[in-house]
């Protein structure tokens, strides 16, 4: 019983931590990536060709869907959001699928779309950073750059 009241506990925190600008970034990045034909890039050419191949046959989302993903992405993220230590980090990625936290978001959304193979997604209070393909170097998409925005 304990147990059940600490995880309400860590919703209603996780709740007013859903607007945090990280984590807005976070989902936006994500739900913009999928809305299109995500690069597909595993270092191996004719490996991402076969890749791509297969993701061009993948539906792409709906806007209903992709305000549902980004929705529940924001809801996950946030249930362990700690501003007061900045050195932590949640981590989302895709190998080959994505993880367990992009999956959920995208099932609650019905989604079943093609993810960036070979992207890891670093989100820690006051940036966020993604690399999107293999080896690719990390980008920071959190806080942008002003000559970036213009």
């Amino acid at each position: 019983m304990a147990r059940m009241g600490a995880l309400a506990s860590d919703f209603r925190k996780g709740e007013s931590a859903m607007n945090a600008p990280e984590i807005v970034a976070a989902a936006e990045w994500w739900a913009t990536t999928i809305s299109g034909r995500p690069k597909q890039d595993n270092g191996d050419a004719f490996q991402s060709a076969l890749l791509t191949m297969v993701a061009l046959e993948r539906p792409r989302p709906t806007p209903d869907q992709l305000a549902k993903f980004k929705e529940r992405l924001m809801a996950l993220l946030s249930v362990h959001w700690d501003e007061s230590k900045p050195y932590r980090c949640r981590f989302l990625s895709v190998d080959y699928w994505p993880d367990y936290i992009l999956q959920e978001a995208a099932e609650a959304a019905g989604i079943n779309c093609s993810f960036p193979v070979k992207t890891m997604m670093c989100i820690s209070a006051g940036k966020v950073t993604v690399a999107c393909g293999y080896g690719a170097p990390d980008k920071v998409i959190y806080p942008t750059c002003q000559a970036e925005v213009a």
